[in-house]
């Protein structure tokens, strides 16, 4: 183990990502950045988080070369 914790809040991941709180429970909202939710506070898994921000930059490099790949 790493010694990072498997669980972010909502500040710890704003702070991760350079996002506002604001922000990042808009995306929370929208299903962009996966959480859950214990009693009152809104937990982000660590390993869910980087694993669907690398999908979507894979999917956006894609995108770019599928549209310069058809100039």
């Amino acid at each position: 183990m790493t010694g990072e914790r498997e669980m972010l809040s909502l500040r710890e991941t704003a702070k991760v990502l350079g996002l506002s709180e604001r922000s990042v429970w808009t995306a929370i909202k929208a299903g962009r950045i996966p959480s859950t939710r214990i009693g009152k506070r809104v937990l982000i898994p660590r390993r869910l988080l980087l694993e669907r921000l690398e999908a979507e930059a894979r999917a956006a490099m894609q995108a770019s070369n599928d549209e310069g790949a058809g100039r």
